[in-house]
């Protein structure tokens, strides 16, 4: 298919759209690793959130196989013990970390009450499938263990997650380690094995689509004969029935197996609230500083985790 008209991109997107397709930036594919993380930093900035202050953000180190990652939280009330929620950040699984996505996580404190705990779990290629999980179940791990330490009721968790993030925080959900009270999923990625038909829809012309998300599969998962394990494909495994938010753009190339993510889930036995945005592109959180429903998606998204994670 040809490139998605102007016109069909939600109004409050349009003009940044339109100023991406007239860049024509080099696509992080074809960038030197280092220049692609790089840029993507310099992106989520000019376009995020503004910086919110909280009473308490530390960064935490700890050992995972053969190595260490930080955890950072980020603390919206001092005294007393609070809900969590572990983030997990998007980028492909190979760019993002902590800075790309600290004022999505100050924001989700501060409006949820919920203490934030971000997870800067290393990225392929270096470390591809299965360390990114790995990393992810060691920070759960250590939340839990660390729960009174860390003055956090371990029985009030979520876990939340954008794009590659949310793959990982529903993987992480279905493990069945331990039972969130609630899973958030922001333009997950479900389904490694196969491609839906919103990859050909959205071919070109967003700083998301098909041949980008390629490259980010083939850097995490780079032997196809992994791709059905449900560990990277959540959608091919026993989904938990566990309450869900999940937010799906219909000028991604993720939309569909996001949708039959939701689907699948809600017949599964989850309780699932299901919002989907036909006119909006991925990368909408991470864009919240420049467009107002990535802005009024977060604060539903703080909402829900409140309300979920009530004592």
């Amino acid at each position: 298919m040809g490139i998605i008209p102007l016109d069909q991109v939600a109004e409050d997107a349009r003009d940044m759209v339109r100023l991406y397709r007239e860049a024509a930036p080099t696509p992080y594919a074809d960038m030197p690793l280092p220049d692609a993380r790089r840029a993507y930093m310099q992106s989520c900035a000019l376009n995020g959130l503004p910086h919110v202050p909280l009473p308490q953000v530390v960064d935490h180190r700890i050992a995972v196989s053969g190595a260490e990652i930080t955890i950072r939280e980020y603390r919206p009330i001092i005294a007393g013990v609070l809900p969590a929620v572990l983030f997990l950040h998007g980028g492909g699984w190979v760019l993002g970390g902590l800075d790309t996505h600290d004022t999505i996580c100050r924001h989700l404190a501060a409006q949820s009450g919920a203490a934030v705990f971000a997870v800067d779990y290393r990225l392929a290629p270096e470390h591809p499938f299965p360390i990114p999980y790995d990393d992810s179940v060691a920070a759960l791990n250590w939340l839990i263990a660390q729960a009174d330490a860390l003055a956090i009721d371990p029985a009030r968790l979520a876990f939340a997650g954008d794009s590659a993030g949310g793959n990982l925080a529903a993987a992480l959900t279905n493990s069945r380690i331990a039972k969130p009270l609630a899973q958030v999923l922001l333009y997950p990625v479900t389904d490694l094995a196969q491609r839906a038909p919103s990859y050909t829809r959205v071919a070109t012309g967003f700083s998301l689509a098909a041949a980008g998300m390629e490259w980010f599969i083939d850097s995490y998962a780079p032997a196809p004969q992994d791709r059905s394990d449900p560990r990277l494909s959540p959608l091919r495994g026993d989904i938990a029935a566990v309450p869900m938010f999940i937010l799906t753009c219909g000028l991604d190339p993720l939309a569909d197996e996001g949708i039959a993510y939701a689907e699948a889930a809600a017949q599964a036995g989850a309780e699932v609230e299901h919002i989907h945005l036909p006119h909006h592109a991925h990368g909408l959180f991470t864009s919240a500083g420049r467009i107002t429903t990535g802005a009024v998606m977060l604060e539903r998204v703080a909402q829900y985790l409140a309300a979920r994670l009530a004592a």
